[in-house]
């Protein structure tokens, strides 16, 4: 399939079969989105973009597109267990008539987001006071969270909207759209918190945190739960330091150590998404590219050239500009407590999203396992009052979001009772918090109990049940 997309062919693997919709992918229903699916194991993307929808008309019009089997294929795990079924129909019923990607309840937290960057924009190009950067830094935060539904297509169906804020919402603040669609929505969505994603070394570098019992314990994960009191603290400061953004963009080559995940020097969260780490040709007949050890991402040959013009066509000549008025020092600092802020917020809930007390985590699917029940098991939702719900695009809903990634916000509030309601039907684990507060003082006890070496997988169950 890789040799076929460097002649432009676009093949794809969905449940064992071999599909070119290299025709197709342009008239896709929904989007550009479809692309992520290039030359890798799309199951489980197709299932998820496509569960609201009647599957046996969606199916039909795969079928036209199949072209042949894929040798020795494995499936990822279940996706038609019972638990599985009943709930998507359960939630298909609900939404009947409801628009699975558009709404006013979004959109509504989309221009208002928007307008208040552009607000802490014109202040901070006029005003330029110190005290500006702290807000814009919390607005940042906020279009991170709408670059994040962006990224997964689900705030309009319209796929230029869709496009423009992915692209922007990632790229303006300096994160490199491409790396952070592998990262999230082809690593960690398919992959959730086990080996092959990506995203648990970046959200918890291996060598200073045991997120899973299964993980081998080393010695500095005696004092993990002591690192995550302070890693919002080590976020600002090396999420402050925006390599891809004037002005640290000039001193880039010298701290691409901070792009590094799996050996991070730091016992915090990373805010970058590195690129492939493995070139096209390096990779094996069997990898897909997703990991854990190689990994590959698609570019087109533009994509890095506009994330650096998108990442400074504002900060630049806002550093240029406050350096003329107020002195290098000053500019230095207001570009960097700014991004230090986001960066701050953005890790914070980061381990919240998948990390509590008796969390059911493990380091590979099963073929037996149903995908569904180990999103569930594996993700945990925080409630929030209705205006934070809105405010977070209901990212806080991570259970629902993990199931339905392209659904919009709108789409997640409704279901999330009916996810909840059958999941304790059949007795899986729905992790559920009335706070932030309490989220973050479960993380802290699952990493103060795997800093024993002690705690095994065995243990862990033991523990669980």
């Amino acid at each position: 399939m890789r040799e076929a997309a460097k002649k432009g062919q676009f093949l794809c693997c969905i449940h064992g079969n071999v599909y070119d919709v290299t025709d197709f992918a342009d008239k896709h229903p929904g989007g550009a989105l479809i692309r992520t699916a290039l030359a890798r194991d799309a199951t489980t993307l197709y299932e998820t973009h496509h569960n609201l929808l009647d599957m046996k008309k969606v199916n039909q019009i795969l079928e036209k597109y199949r072209v042949g089997k894929l040798k020795d294929y494995k499936p990822i795990a279940k996706f038609d267990s019972p638990f599985a079924t009943t709930m998507l129909a359960r939630c298909r019923e609900a939404l009947k008539g409801v628009p699975h990607r558009d709404s006013f309840y979004a959109n509504s937290a989309v221009v208002t987001i928007l307008s208040l960057i552009g607000v802490c924009m014109y202040l901070s190009a006029t005003w330029g006071s110190l005290l500006i950067a702290p807000f814009f830094g919390v607005m940042l935060g906020f279009g991170h969270l709408l670059g994040h539904a962006a990224n997964h297509w689900s705030l309009s169906s319209n796929d230029t909207i869709s496009r423009i804020l992915s692209i922007t919402c990632t790229n303006f603040w300096g994160l490199y759209e491409k790396n952070w669609e592998f990262s999230h929505v082809i690593s960690h969505h398919c992959y959730n918190y086990t080996d092959r994603d990506y995203v648990m070394d970046q959200h918890a570098p291996p060598q200073f945190y045991r997120v899973r019992p299964s993980d081998p314990w080393k010695p500095l994960h005696a004092y993990q739960h002591i690192y995550y009191q302070f890693s919002h603290i080590v976020a600002f400061f090396v999420g402050g330091l925006r390599l891809d953004c004037a002005p640290f963009i000039f001193v880039a080559p010298l701290l691409r150590v901070l792009r590094r995940n799996r050996d991070s020097p730091l016992p915090g969260p990373q805010f970058f998404a590195s690129g492939s780490n493995a070139e096209i040709d390096e990779l094996g007949k069997s990898d897909d590219g997703v990991g854990p050890e190689k990994f590959y991402i698609f570019y087109e040959s533009y994509d890095h050239l506009w994330s650096i013009v998108l990442a400074n066509i504002f900060w630049l000549p806002l550093f240029l500009r406050q350096s003329q008025r107020f002195g290098l020092l000053h500019a230095i600092a207001f570009n960097f407590c700014v991004f230090g802020v986001q960066a701050a917020l953005i890790t914070r809930t980061l381990f919240t999203q998948h990390i509590c007390e008796d969390i059911q985590l493990v380091d590979k699917y099963e073929e037996s396992d149903c995908w569904y029940a180990r999103q569930v098991s594996s993700s945990v939702t925080v409630n929030k009052s209705e205006l934070g719900v809105w405010a977070l695009m209901a990212a806080c809903y991570q259970i629902e979001h993990h199931m339905f990634p392209c659904a919009n916000p709108n789409i997640l509030r409704i279901i999330r009772p009916i996810v909840k309601k059958t999941a304790e039907e059949f007795g899986v684990r729905y992790f559920e918090f009335k706070s932030q507060r309490d989220a973050c003082a479960s993380v802290y006890q699952h990493f103060k109990r795997l800093s024993s070496p002690s705690v095994t997988s065995q243990a862990a169950k033991s523990h669980s049940d």
